[in-house]
């Protein structure tokens, strides 16, 4: 603040800050302000995603212990739904039959993959993979 004192006969003049220079400082504060806020926005994006990428490798991995749990022969093609914190989670269990060794016949095992999407994933789902002998 720029303030200057003169004496001109008997008065006193105060002189304050122009217009000019009170525009110039809204202006600067409200471009933080704005670049705060924009900050601050993106953060609790990222912290959303993140939590919802975590909840649904948490329900991959549910899925994974719940397949390798059950009966060889059960094991099929299934999918469902799981709703966690407002957010609903569709995820898949591809069971796939593989020989590791194509000669030999008896060394027959399954693939599981299990693939989790959501509103939001940005085209990324989570994807677990496991196996499964008999």
């Amino acid at each position: 603040m720029i303030r200057t004192h003169h004496v001109v006969g008997k008065a006193t003049r105060h002189r304050g800050m122009t217009l000019i220079e009170v525009l110039v400082a809204v202006t600067i504060l409200a471009v933080l302000t704005w670049g705060t806020v924009a900050f601050l926005t993106g953060c609790r994006i990222s912290v959303e995603r993140a939590n919802q990428r975590r909840a649904a490798t948490q329900i991959a991995v549910a899925q994974l212990e719940q397949a390798r749990t059950a009966a060889y022969a059960a094991l099929v093609d299934t999918s469902g739904t799981t709703s966690l914190n407002g957010t609903t989670y569709t995820w898949t269990l591809d069971v796939t039959e593989t020989l590791a060794d194509p000669a030999d016949p008896n060394s027959l095992y399954k693939q599981l993959a299990v693939t989790v999407d959501w509103p939001n994933d940005a085209g990324s789902p989570v994807v677990l993979v496991s196996a499964r002998a008999p």
